[in-house]
C-alpha cells in the first residue's frame, strides 16, 4: 500500500512538473513566428520541399493575380519536378504586426538555374499578408513575384 501512495506521489509531481514546464516555456513572439514561416517557405523553395512551402500558405489564399490555394500547390509541385537549382536570399525585410494579422515587406534575390553562370536572377520586392490560423502564421496573400513566376515556366 506505501508503495502505490509512493508510484501516485511521484506520479503527481512529475505531472505537477511537466505542467510548470509547459506554462512556462518561453514562447516565440508573433514577430519571431511569422519570420520562422518566411524561413521554412524560403528553404521550402530552395530545396523543392512541397510539404515545407505550402505549411506557411492559409489554404483561404486569394492574391490580386487570382492565384488561390490550389494554384501555388500545382506551382510547388512544378517547382519540385524541375531539374534547375533555386536559391532565394532575403536581405530586408520589414514587418507589422497586430494580434492576429500582420504585413511583411522584403526584398527577395532568386535565381534559378542549372549553375550560377546560366541562372536568371530576379530581385524585387514582395508583399505579404498573413494571419493567425489555428494557432500559427500563414500567408493569406502576397504579390510581387507572380510577373517573376511566368518567366520561369
Amino acid at each position: 500500500m506505501k508503495r502505490g501512495a509512493l508510484l501516485a506521489a511521484a506520479a503527481g509531481l512529475m505531472l505537477a512538473l511537466g505542467t510548470a514546464w509547459w506554462l512556462t516555456r518561453a514562447r516565440l513572439s508573433d514577430r519571431e513566428q511569422i519570420a520562422r514561416v518566411i524561413r521554412q517557405i524560403q528553404q521550402g523553395v530552395q530545396t523543392k520541399n512541397t510539404n515545407l512551402i505550402l505549411s506557411g500558405i492559409s489554404r483561404d489564399y486569394r492574391d490580386g493575380a487570382g492565384l488561390n490555394y490550389r494554384d501555388l500547390w500545382r506551382a510547388a509541385w512544378r517547382l519540385r519536378r524541375g531539374q534547375e537549382q533555386v536559391r532565394v536570399l532575403i536581405p530586408e525585410l520589414e514587418m507589422t504586426t497586430n494580434p492576429d494579422t500582420a504585413w511583411v515587406k522584403l526584398r527577395a534575390e532568386v535565381s534559378v538555374g542549372y549553375s550560377e553562370e546560366t541562372a536568371k536572377h530576379y530581385a524585387g520586392r514582395i508583399a505579404l499578408a498573413l494571419r493567425r490560423e489555428r494557432g500559427g502564421w500563414k500567408v493569406i496573400s502576397s504579390g510581387g513575384w507572380q510577373s517573376w513566376a511566368e518567366e520561369w515556366e
